[in-house]
């Protein structure tokens, strides 16, 4: 062969595995020059699956301008991608000191939340924000099943303290039959299924996972998925007022005297919270809230590592739902008022003045059950005004998808029924 040739070949072969390795270089090394080069860079580096460097080109950015939100934003979806989501996290609460007012980075933040099913930090971070119609926004936005980006919150207040008998997946309702026992059941497409031939409360839906307490079965706590299948022993305890957020479950442990204790959903890091008998738990936001079963009922407020305890009245509370940053219940010593108090117990007012159980709070409503008028269904404001009758059907355990109310006929025929908000398209259910 020509020496020329071979010369010339060998250089061509050279320069073009320089111009390759040019280009694989430029492709994945973190991107330098002006924002706007650097944005471009990232978003190659992202398309690309090179999800690292992404995330650094990114990091220069915001570390030469700490405001940049859109920066911010992309990076957050990359740690999204990659897993990373306290990371994920971190970058929109970054952007958010920057711009209070940007809801748009809060429903990021709260879908970020909502992926990586970290309830109780997203409800930390809620109970922070200054602003109160944001804070009252995303709090109840966090109990809404209805909501795009639901927190992975087991049941609400309103539906646990009614016995949570009742609980929502997007297209099922799981409920306890009260004509057969407590037994659990799946509602889908107008038929009913036995999951459980057990005596069952509790119902708490988190992710793929249906979480009970069966009474039958040494008040144990239990999981299955939500076809009824891998039903399973969680907990050899002896549980009541199960409550699941997250990956972590509270209850009332009876073989502990009755004190409050947390665990991990897989049975694991059994965990004693407080001292205090306790009769009844309610769970809103950060904040677990109890009745003392031996000191003249007291009612306290108790942080969700147990390491915060307030006292917030002196008698025993009954039907807690919560709302707004409001608690509705109705006192041990009053059977004839439903009683609103803020969540720090900084405000302390009755509503009304009926016989009033099962209360439950959404959309701006207070629903409850009034036992002085056969068990009807009431709806009144917030504040206690404009009362209206829904129905007369001497209702029991009412509880809310966030659609429509849902209750047992416990004075006929024990059916369960549905009604909408405005007592409209009531149906018997099973």
């Amino acid at each position: 062969m020509n020496k020329k040739l071979i010369i010339g070949t060998a250089a061509g072969i050279l320069l073009l595995a320089a111009i390759i390795f040019a280009i694989i270089f430029i492709s994945t090394a973190p991107a330098g020059g002006s924002v706007q080069e650097r944005e471009t860079a990232a978003q190659a580096l992202t398309d690309r699956g090179k999800l690292t460097k992404a995330a650094n080109t990114y990091k220069s950015i915001l570390k030469d301008d700490s405001a940049n939100r859109d920066a911010a934003i992309k990076l957050s979806d990359v740690y999204v991608q990659k897993g990373d989501f306290d990371n994920a996290a971190d970058s929109l609460k970054q952007a958010i000191t920057h711009a209070p007012d940007d809801t748009e980075l809060y429903d990021k933040l709260m879908g970020v939340y909502f992926k990586s099913r970290d309830s109780i930090s997203a409800l930390s971070f809620i109970e922070d924000i200054d602003d109160t119609e944001l804070r009252r926004k995303y709090l109840n936005a966090a109990y809404d099943r209805t909501s795009a980006t639901p927190l992975a919150i087991g049941n609400t207040m309103g539906n646990l303290s009614s016995g949570g008998v009742l609980a929502f997946a997007d297209d099922t309702v799981f409920y306890c039959d009260i004509a057969k026992g407590n037994s659990l059941f799946a509602l889908r497409d107008g038929k009913s299924t036995l999951l459980c031939d057990g005596n069952v409360s509790a119902l708490n839906v988190v992710g793929d996972w249906l979480y009970f307490v069966d009474k039958a079965r040494d008040y144990s706590i239990f999981k299955m998925k939500l076809d009824g299948s891998e039903h399973t022993r969680v907990a050899d305890v002896m549980a009541t007022n199960l409550i699941v957020i997250g990956d972590k479950m509270y209850f009332i442990n009876w073989n502990e005297e009755c004190r409050v204790y947390s665990m991990d959903t897989n049975g694991k890091n059994l965990t004693q919270l407080s001292d205090i008998s306790t009769e009844m738990l309610y769970c809103y936001g950060t904040n677990l809230y109890i009745n003392d079963r031996n000191d003249e009922a007291n009612f306290y407020r108790l942080s969700l590592d147990g390491k915060s305890k307030t006292l917030m009245g002196y008698e025993s509370v009954y039907f807690v739902s919560g709302y707004d940053n409001n608690l509705y219940f109705r006192q041990g010593n009053d059977e004839l008022n439903i009683w609103r108090m803020t969540a720090d117990g900084s405000v302390y007012e009755p509503l009304n003045n009926s016989r009033s159980g099962y209360i439950n709070v959404s959309d701006g409503y207070v629903f409850f059950v009034d036992f002085a008028d056969n068990g009807s269904i009431i709806r009144m404001n917030e504040d206690g005004s404009g009362a209206v009758k829904l129905c007369s059907d001497g209702a029991n355990n009412l509880s809310s998808d966030g659609e429509y109310l849902y209750y047992f006929s416990d004075y006929n025929d024990k059916k369960l029924y549905r009604i909408k908000k405005d007592g409209t398209e009531k149906e018997c259910l099973n």
